[in-house]
């Protein structure tokens, strides 16, 4: 399985879609070899728990992780001139806070065109955004071009859009929750409709075998004979 993915995957359900894939062709393996198993332990146990969920998790985890890391790292790099900038006092002039603003918009204009960024692109972005937070305020603080009122209401704008970008969040997160409980469903559903078609497969084999077990009997002298075909004493 981790052969085959390069992490981070650009979403969580991209993920799931590849464990399921892999463990589909796992469980057919294993139907495939799984003879011998006369009390059906083996294949009742792989009906009753998902296919391996603690693997999945682990390679959950790692996915964000690796789309954590990859998100930080573009921000990082993308944001250096912007930190420079910053340092050395170019935003602590009059018109500096909407110096700032596009400066900063432009690092995320760039930000979303740096591919591969994975499931945690949105949730990173805020971060980073909200580092900033207190630099860009006391910017807007400083920045004698603007009324008060002006700052007031560009402050306010900047916690209405961080207040909605947390929610765009949030509303991520409980859809990727919501696909990981449809996979886990999906994935006791494929575990018990092949092991039916196993067991629906031995059944079948068995009544073959009898079958001819019976029709070798018939045919061996000496073997069942119809009543009343012995001669009369």
């Amino acid at each position: 399985r981790e052969r085959r993915a390069a992490l981070p995957t650009e979403t969580v359900q991209a993920l799931l879609e590849l464990h399921a894939q892999c463990e589909r062709e796992a469980l057919r393996a294993f139907m495939a070899r799984a003879f011998k198993d006369d009390d059906r332990r083996f294949q009742g146990e792989l009906m009753v728990r998902p296919l391996t969920p603690e693997q999945k998790q682990e390679l959950c985890r790692r996915n964000e992780v690796a789309s954590s890391d990859r998100c930080m790292a573009a921000l990082l790099e993308l944001s250096d001139e912007l930190d420079d900038r910053i340092g050395a006092g170019v935003y602590s002039v009059p018109g500096g806070y909407q110096r700032f603003q596009d400066d900063q918009w432009h690092v995320v204009e760039r930000y979303w065109q740096v591919p591969g960024k994975g499931a945690k692109a949105e949730e990173v972005l805020q971060e980073f955004l909200q580092s900033k937070e207190a630099v860009a305020q006391s910017i807007l603080q400083t920045d004698e071009a603007l009324t008060e009122k002006e700052k007031e209401m560009a402050a306010e704008r900047g916690r209405a859009e961080a207040a909605e970008r947390e929610q765009q969040v949030l509303q991520q997160k409980e859809a990727e929750l919501q696909q990981k409980l449809e996979d886990q469903d999906r994935s006791y559903q494929e575990n018990l409709r092949q092991l039916e078609t196993k067991l629906e497969d031995e059944r079948k084999k068995l009544l073959e075998e009898q079958g001819k077990m019976m029709d070798q009997k018939l045919k061996v002298p000496g073997g069942p004979r119809v009543l009343g075909a012995a001669g009369t004493g």
